[in-house]
C-alpha cells in the first residue's frame, strides 16, 4: 500500500476519490436548498413553456421511412391524428378563454396552432394516400376511419378559430356577455371538455363505459341547450340582452353544437368491431377506399362517390383535401 500511495498518480487519484465522497456527503442534506437557489438564479422565461411556444409545422410521429412498413405507418398516423386532436383541444380552451375574458392573450398562439392543425391535416392526408396502395383490406378499414377523423378534428380547429375571431370582434365593439350567459357557457364548455377527453381516450381504448359516458354527456348537453336557449330569448324579451350581443351568443352556441357533433363522430369511429355494421372494399389500382354500409344503400352510393372524388391519387391532392374539409360542417 505504501508503494502504491507513494506514486504521484495514485496520490492524485485517491485524493480525487476522497474529495468527491466528502463533498457529496456534505452537500447531500442541502439538495433542496441548492434547487431553490438554482431556480432563483436561472428564472424560466415567460414564453418557455411548451404550450406557449409557436408551433413548428412538422410531424411529431410520421416519418417518410415508414412508407416501407405500412403497418407501422398506420400506427404512427393514428398517433399523429391524436396529437392533432390534442392541439385542437388546446385551441378550443384558449379560444373559450378569449370569448369569456377578452384579454387578448392567446390570439397569436391560437392562430399559429391552427396553421399547424391545417398543415397536419393536409400532409397526413397525403401520407395516407401514399400508403393506400400497399395495405391489406383489414388495415384499409382503419385508414378509411382516419380520413374521417382528420376532417372532424380539422373542423373542430376551425370552430375554435372562429370563436376566437368572434371574441375579437366583440372586444373591438366593446361588448361583453352578461354573467348569466358566461355561467351558461362555462357549463357547456365543461361538458365539451369531458367529451373531448373521452374522444382522446378512444384512440387507445374505446370501452363500453366511454360510450355510455359520452351518451350521458350528450344528453346533458341537449338539456342545457334547450334551457339556455329559453333563457337567452327571455333576456332578449326583457331587454337585458341586445340583438347584436344575442347574435354572438347564438353563434357561439352553434359552434359548441358543431364541436359536440364532431367529437361524437370521433368516438363513434372507434366503436368495437362487432358494433360496426360496415364492410370495406379496396381498389389497389386507383388507391382509394370504398366504404360500404350494409344497412343503407343511399349512404353506400354517397360514400363510394365521396371516396372516389376525395381520395384519388391521380387528382390534385390539395384540391381534394379542401373538398373533403368542406364536406363536413
Amino acid at each position: 500500500m505504501g508503494t502504491i500511495t507513494s506514486q504521484p498518480a495514485m496520490q492524485i487519484a485517491w485524493f480525487h476519490v476522497f474529495f468527491n465522497v466528502i463533498t457529496t456527503l456534505v452537500l447531500l442534506p442541502l439538495i433542496n436548498v441548492l434547487v431553490i437557489v438554482a431556480c432563483k438564479i436561472i428564472k424560466e422565461k415567460k414564453g418557455d413553456k411548451d404550450e406557449n411556444k409557436k408551433p413548428v409545422k412538422a410531424f411529431k410521429f410520421i416519418n417518410k421511412r415508414f412508407l416501407r412498413a405500412p403497418d407501422i405507418a398506420v400506427e404512427q398516423i393514428k398517433k399523429e391524428i391524436k396529437n392533432m386532436a390534442q392541439l385542437a383541444k388546446t385551441n378550443l380552451s384558449k379560444s373559450f378563454m378569449e370569448l369569456i375574458h377578452q384579454n387578448n392573450e392567446h390570439i397569436e398562439e391560437v392562430s399559429a396552432r391552427e396553421d399547424l392543425i391545417d398543415f397536419l391535416n393536409i400532409e397526413t392526408t397525403k401520407f395516407l394516400v401514399k400508403i393506400t396502395s400497399s395495405i391489406n383490406e383489414q388495415t384499409a378499414e382503419d385508414v378509411s376511419q382516419y380520413f374521417h377523423l382528420l376532417n372532424d378534428i380539422e373542423r373542430i380547429g376551425d370552430h375554435a378559430k372562429r370563436i376566437l375571431d368572434e371574441s375579437s370582434e366583440m372586444r373591438n365593439k366593446g361588448i361583453k356577455f352578461s354573467q348569466d350567459a358566461i355561467d351558461e357557457f362555462n357549463k357547456v364548455f365543461e361538458l365539451l371538455i369531458k367529451l373531448f377527453d373521452i374522444a382522446l381516450k378512444s384512440f387507445d381504448n374505446n370501452t363500453k363505459k366511454n360510450m355510455e359516458d359520452s351518451v350521458q354527456i350528450v344528453n346533458e348537453f341537449k338539456n342545457c341547450e334547450k334551457e339556455y336557449t329559453h333563457n337567452h330569448f327571455e333576456r332578449l324579451s326583457k331587454g337585458k340582452c341586445s340583438l347584436e350581443l344575442g347574435s354572438f351568443y347564438t353563434s357561439a352556441f352553434a359552434h359548441f353544437n358543431s364541436i359536440n357533433s364532431h367529437l361524437l363522430n370521433i368516438i363513434d369511429s372507434f366503436k368495437e368491431e362487432e358494433e360496426i355494421l360496415r364492410n370495406n372494399t379496396f381498389d389497389h389500382q386507383k388507391g382509394y377506399i370504398l366504404i360500404v354500409n350494409r344497412n343503407n344503400k343511399s349512404k353506400f352510393d354517397d360514400d363510394i362517390s365521396t371516396a372516389r372524388k376525395n381520395i384519388s391519387i391521380e387528382g390534385s391532392l390539395n384540391e381534394n383535401t379542401e373538398k373533403m374539409n368542406k364536406s363536413i360542417c
